[in-house]
């Protein structure tokens, strides 16, 4: 009898939001001997319970027609809702994990971008500055409507998680300035950790789901502004599928040039900095990485790291 699991994605692009996965997505589509439907975040693993209770055999749909390749799925939030996805995923696959692929951006330029964002689809109408007051003040409330701006970069927190329910070896851990400034080469990392030819050739030359301020705010603001009505008849009438396909498309090809956003406050960024810093300096000893880049200019290491203990 066939297990539940063989039918699941073999490998996960796990996260984190804002830090290139949508080029990872589009890239890895290209391989020939991997499978990722067109549409990315199907939010199955953490999705509500009615949701993933019944919904198995749909989420299974998505692969249906991968034949003997691997089959990948693309999640981002999935790893900020350790709690939920990798309980899922635990009972799912049992004894048989899938491969992890994680991302991780600098998080000041993660949370700049997540804000970014967020206000190019008309969900924020503070300044950077007021909504990262807001997340300390009320970090639940902010939290439910995805706006952690701070939280999500607070990678190690979440990272220990996953690790705690899967081995460590199942992931393979990029940092999205690497896939940015050498793509061929992280390619071949991540090709290698599949278990598929590392030498394909991959059509890096698209830009993908960058958020030009200008040109997003339109699109964000016609679909914020839709009435409740049609959005609900929308959802009612359209596959989800559909209706996840056509969203999708519309978003990348709505991106504007990154000329276009403003740039980040330096004292805010230098406050930011200061806060992740204790943050980085654990991630770099749990993943063993140089991540000095991150931390505040003055910490960089031209000078002997800081003691934890003092």
């Amino acid at each position: 009898m066939a297990r539940v699991s063989d039918a699941l994605p073999d490998f996960f692009v796990l996260g984190v939001a804002k830090s290139g996965t949508t080029s990872l997505h589009h890239y890895l589509r290209q391989h020939p001997a991997l499978y990722l439907p067109y549409v990315k975040e199907l939010h199955f693993f953490d999705g509500d319970d009615e949701r993933f209770a019944s919904g198995l055999d749909r989420y299974l749909q998505y692969f249906s027609d991968a034949g003997p390749r691997l089959v990948g799925e693309a999640t981002p939030s999935y790893f900020r809702h350790v709690e939920v996805a990798a309980e899922r995923m635990r009972q799912l696959y049992d004894t048989d994990p899938p491969r992890f692929l994680l991302l991780l951006r600098d998080p000041v330029e993660r949370a700049y971008s997540h804000y970014l964002h967020n206000v190019s689809e008309g969900r924020e109408p503070l300044s950077f500055e007021a909504a990262l007051r807001t997340e300390q003040g009320n970090p639940e409330e902010r939290w439910e409507e995805w706006k952690g701006y701070f939280a999500d970069g607070v990678y190690a927190d979440t990272l220990v998680r996953w690790f705690d329910t899967f081995p460590e070896e199942r992931f393979r851990i990029l940092l999205s300035a690497e896939l940015k400034q050498d793509t061929d080469a992280a390619l071949r990392n991540v090709f290698r950790f599949l278990g598929v030819d590392p030498d394909v050739e991959v059509d890096t030359d698209a830009q993908l789901n960058r958020t030009g301020e200008q040109q997003s705010r339109v699109l964000g603001t016609l679909l914020s502004s839709l009435p409740s009505g049609l959005r609900t008849l929308a959802e009612r009438w359209t596959p989800e599928p559909a209706r996840l396909w056509v969203e999708q498309f519309v978003r990348r090809r709505s991106t504007g040039d990154a000329s276009d956003r403003p740039s980040l406050d330096p004292a805010l960024e230098r406050e930011l900095r200061a806060r992740y810093a204790p943050h980085v300096r654990r991630l770099e000893a749990l993943i063993d990485r140089d991540l000095s880049a991150w931390l505040p200019r003055s910490n960089q290491r031209s000078a002997e790291p800081e003691d934890p203990s003092a």
